[in-house]
């Protein structure tokens, strides 16, 4: 009977999850476009001084439900590497960062949690095993919740749920 838990403390301390996990829904982003941000000072402050620079590239997408488009936004390439890409997000109201990310792919959830929808950031360490940083919107930005590591058919299943977005404008369907 040890030989049981042994296994499921394994699992605990690796983090790695079982095949049978709820299935995430909502987008992950393609390559990022081209996209044109509006003229606003405190904006034009946040990316100079994350040395974001024209072409910017990023989605627009509402994040909190308040009808105005927040920008996700991915780093020139310049500041992009083997380890991955840095990404912000910018309140479209306010111009504020909100959230600011280092490394792979960047998926929206389609849930939500204070009011927000939830944000996730995908990192690989080989072909068949990624970790899933969780965000949630606590306070005034996204704050990491958790994070756990797939591999293999839980991977696959953790992704094929997802939208794979490239167009400028994102809106996602309805939780499932």
């Amino acid at each position: 009977m040890k030989l049981p838990i042994f296994i499921v403390l394994i699992f605990f301390i690796t983090g790695v999850t079982f095949a049978a996990e709820k299935t995430a829904t909502g987008i992950i982003f393609g390559p990022f476009p081209t996209v044109t941000l509006p003229e606003n000072d405190k904006l034009a402050n946040i990316l100079a001084d994350e040395d974001y620079n024209e072409p910017y590239k990023g989605y627009k997408i509402d994040l909190n439900g308040d009808g105005i488009d927040d920008f996700v936004l991915e780093a020139p390439d310049g500041l992009c590497g083997t380890g991955g890409c840095g990404y912000l997000i910018i309140d479209g109201k306010s111009f504020r960062k909100i959230g600011d990310f280092f490394g792979g792919g960047i998926i929206i959830s389609n849930e939500k949690v204070n009011k927000h929808l939830i944000v996730k950031r995908l990192q690989y360490s080989d072909s068949e095993t990624a970790q899933i940083e969780t965000y949630i919107y606590k306070g005034n930005e996204y704050t990491l919740k958790n994070t756990k590591k797939y591999s293999g058919k839980a991977l696959k299943n953790q992704l094929t749920g997802l939208q794979r977005i490239e167009k400028k404008r994102v809106k996602l369907d309805k939780p499932r």
